[in-house]
């Protein structure tokens, strides 16, 4: 049963092996649909399919039907599980990124005034708004696109965090949820709509009961505030109750209670606060486990569900996969579904079941209690059990063997993912030959002279080579066709089309895991066969070359072509586009497919997803006269560089794109990419007050900085409330180490000597007096003190007292104190015999927390006396 080595050599002479490449996971012909898995007496099935674009919301509407949201600019109608051809309103709108169309909500009365409303980016302008608009007298399955009237704009957009929630609740307000725009700061800020709860009434106007209605400076439609990305928010039915889920960014997801006036404190804090006046979330899970984006909501108030979850609060996790419930009543929080495909939407029927929409599988699912039995397996022939989900009788079907002297294991891996909720993770560790250590899955049907492709995804602890391969499953186990796959350490989708010129119903598919010690992920395994006899297309992808790397605000272009055996070249309206981007382990639309051409150009973002961990990945897909459809792709990884933030003194705090943050604190960034750090004014360690001085880059206290191309320390200085710039300017300081921290420097062929003078001073009862024996140049003697503090753009005053032996020039300047030590101010100075006082007035074009201040006394012999040295600004 074991694929020899000989046979992986042979398999050229009964197929022809396409290609190998990176592709998305699609769907597989024939094969039950994916569903969830839920709790005993539960069912997942799917509801509705065929949507033509990405899933944003879904409501119920009038007449029990059900409205989808699709984020290219239709509304779509379900109605008995059938999707209607014709849209309900389609509308022009802007799409790059999470741009598009978000949600739609019926008025209360739509019954009499046939209205409903939406949140769109506008194509023009690029902002979000929200409008109204009015379904056709003539015929309810149709709006008025003339109809719309705009109730709210000029709500920011930008790459990420745009929110997009509608609902009324029971007061008959419309209330909106608008994400951040990828620039936080702007929750905490009330002169803009980002990151916010509004409230309306349905005319636009304002109501008078909104919290800050007539307040200066704040927008009267605010009515919460300090969230980072509300994609969804729902009211309890017949109360006030009203909960928002907010996308948390690094560490935490949050359920919020809807509170008028309420700070939600992003980005001041995620999860709980302890900071006065900021309103800590009802319930917030970590990103320890597998959730990252905490998307649909529902409260359940049907009536077929057990009498335990009435009143149960539903959640969806985007990348999580799951769907959980919040139990109003204990505030205890259970499972409910796993492996439902990319959740963002719940919704509660009429029928009493939970409806889920899936964004990127543009599916919608019904869970129903009571109702039967979950869908039966795939037939044979199919890769079943492929997201290796299923617990019953793991792994089957699905085999394992190993054959002595190797040694390995195998486990379901529910942390190391592809999609879904689990993986099968192999670790071998013993190794022999290659074919000693196999994944099988029998009964797999191949059709002769068909396409078949093969897709699965992989990751390895470090990269290795495995072998995929299909066979006859009894003696003598002839080998249809094999592949070496070069597997690397990160999750990827791996792809290899052939046609075979043998059918076998019941072939053996296997993975042969290598003779390398280590482990091996499998997950998302999937054939697809062709229903056509014609040969498929081969797309190419010329632009970007392998290899291509970005830095945030490059320009990049794509580029290619594909050739069919019987068609010839294929034309461009048969070419597909598309740009995904990929954050750690899941996606965020960028640009949507797009046909009719050869290639295109985008800009890598400079703001937004903040993560190192990102890049970009084209995709071209190319559908011949048969309709056999091949995608590859293309990956564009970013160059990247280290930040570090720290203060002087060590260990205060700083702010990071409006969050606060410890210090010291590196960050890995893409190169160029856009970042706000901000310095607070005025701040307390260990019992003692400081205030901020400069930051080394010469920024002002708040100020943007780009992830520049080689690592960077950036520093911000504060000085001590009370303590002067310069330390013991007086020269007060006694015992051995009087004049600390100032130093004195003689280079030869000059002498001189500095001694604490108790006899003549200017300020206080001594001063510093230096005598020069032994003359030479004018620098020569020098008195200095090293960690002076310059902010760069401030005023500053040097002021001293100085008298000397005889009339001479002395100089006083601030240099960098490291090579090549240039000098950012000089003065020179004429002194008398007598004790004088002189001020020297600049203001930096440089911050420098460690200024070198030094006094060159000149190059005569004699005596010159210093005292009452400050530095103000």
């Amino acid at each position: 049963m074991f694929v020899s080595r000989g046979r992986w050599r042979a398999f050229a002479l009964l197929v022809t092996v396409i290609q190998l490449t990176c592709v998305l996971p699609l769907a597989v012909p024939g094969a039950a649909a994916a569903v969830a898995v839920v709790p005993s007496g539960f069912s997942d099935a799917e509801y509705a399919t065929g949507f033509g674009g990405r899933l944003t919301t879904m409501t119920f509407g009038p007449g029990g039907r059900l409205f989808v949201t699709e984020k290219q600019g239709a509304i779509r109608i379900v109605e008995n599980g059938v999707l209607r051809s014709e849209p309900f309103l389609s509308i022009n709108t802007f799409t790059d990124s999470e741009a598009g169309l978000k949600s739609i909500a019926f008025d209360p009365n739509y019954a009499t005034n046939r209205r409903f409303y939406i949140y769109y980016t506008d194509p023009v302008t690029i902002l979000n708004k929200v409008s109204r608009f009015t379904t056709s007298a003539a015929n309810p399955n149709v709006a008025d696109p003339a109809s719309e009237v705009v109730l709210v704009d000029g709500i920011k957009n930008g790459i990420y965090h745009l929110g997009g929630g509608l609902h009324f609740g029971s007061d008959g307000k419309l209330y909106v949820s608008t994400g951040d725009a990828s620039y936080a700061p702007d929750a905490q800020i009330l002169t803009n709509l980002s990151g916010k709860i509004l409230r309306i009434n349905t005319d636009g106007s304002i109501p008078a009961d909104n919290p800050f209605v007539g307040q200066a400076g704040r927008r009267a439609e605010i009515w919460a505030y300090g969230l980072r990305n509300p994609f969804t928010f729902e009211f309890d039915p017949g109360s006030a109750r009203m909960y928002v889920n907010d996308v948390g960014n690094s560490t935490w997801e949050e359920i919020n209670v809807g509170q008028p006036g309420a700070n939600y404190g992003w980005p001041t804090c995620e999860g709980t606060c302890s900071t006065v006046g900021m309103t800590n979330p009802l319930y917030a899970y970590n990103h320890d486990g597998p959730g990252k984006s905490i998307t649909g909501a529902a409260f359940y108030r049907g009536s077929t569900f057990p009498a335990e979850f009435a009143g149960d609060y539903f959640f969806a996790d985007y990348v999580g996969n799951f769907i959980k419930r919040y139990d109003v009543a204990s505030g205890t929080v259970n499972d409910f579904a796993t492996n439902a495909m990319n959740p963002v939407d719940l919704d509660v029927g009429p029928d009493g079941a939970l409806y889920y929409l899936s964004v990127e599988a543009r599916k919608i699912n019904r869970i129903a209690f009571g109702e039967g039995t979950p869908p039966p397996p795939p037939p044979a022939g199919v890769i079943a059990n492929g997201g290796f989900e299923s617990t019953s009788g793991w792994p089957s079907p699905w085999f394992w063997q190993v054959r002595s002297p190797a040694q390995a294991t195998l486990a379901r891996d529910a942390q190391s993912v592809s999609t879904g909720a689990a993986a099968a993770r192999s670790t071998v560790t013993a190794a022999s030959q290659d074919w000693h250590v196999q994944l099988l899955q029998p009964n797999v049907a191949l059709v002769a002279g068909r396409q078949h492709t093969l897709r699965f995804a992989a990751r390895a602890s470090a990269s290795r080579i495995i072998r995929v391969a299909f066979q006859r499953n009894s003696s003598p186990y002839t080998t249809y066709v094999q592949q070496p796959v070069t597997i690397s350490s990160g999750w990827q989708t791996y792809s290899f089309t052939f046609t075979p010129s043998v059918e076998d119903p019941r072939s053996l598919f296997a993975f042969n895991l290598g003779a390398t010690l280590g482990q091996v992920w499998l997950d998302d395994v999937s054939l697809i066969t062709s229903t056509s006899t014609g040969q498929p297309p081969a797309p190419v992808i010329s632009a970007p070359v392998n290899g291509t790397t970005f830095r945030a605000g490059d320009q990049i272009s794509y580029a290619g072509s594909a050739s069919d055996p019987e068609d010839g070249a294929i034309d461009p309206a048969d070419l597909t586009w598309e740009v995904v981007f990929h954050h750690d382990q899941h996606t965020h639309p960028f640009i949507e497919p797009f046909t009719g051409a050869t290639g295109g150009t985008f800009v890598a973002s400079d703001m937004g997803e903040t993560s190192s961990n990102i890049w970009y990945r084209v995709h071209l897909t190319a559908t011949d006269s048969d309709g056999n459809r091949v995608t590859v792709t293309r990956d564009v990884r970013p160059v990247t560089a280290t930040v570090t933030l720290v203060t002087q003194p060590a260990g205060l705090g700083l702010l990071l794109d409006g969050s606060p943050i410890g210090t010291p604190l590196t960050f890995t960034g893409v190169i160029n990419f856009r970042r706000e750090i901000s310095a607070p004014a005025t701040q307390s360690l260990n019992g003692v007050s400081y205030q901020f001085s400069g930051w080394s880059d010469g920024g002002a206290p708040t100020h943007e900085i780009r992830t520049p191309a080689a690592n960077t320390v950036i520093t911000a200085t504060y000085q001590a409330v009370g303590a002067p710039a310069i330390v013991n300017g007086d020269f007060e300081t006694t015992g051995s180490a009087w004049l600390a921290p100032w130093l004195f420097s003689v280079r030869s062929p000059a002498t001189s000597s500095i001694a604490r003078d108790t006899t003549t001073a200017a300020s206080g009862t001594t001063s510093a007096n230096i005598s020069i024996t032994r003359a030479s140049f004018d620098w020569h003697v020098q008195l200095n003190q090293p960690n002076v503090a310059l902010a760069a753009g401030t005023p500053h005053t040097l002021s001293f007292w100085v008298r000397g032996s005889s009339a001479r020039s002395i100089r006083a300047a601030f240099q960098r104190n490291s090579s090549p030590h240039p000098i950012y101010v000089e003065r020179t100075v004429a002194i008398t015999t007598a004790w004088t006082r002189y001020q020297v007035v600049f203001t930096p074009t440089t911050s420098d927390p460690r200024a070198l201040l030094n006094f060159n006394v000149g190059a005569n012999t004699g005596r010159v006396w210093i005292d009452g040295v400050s530095l103000t600004r």
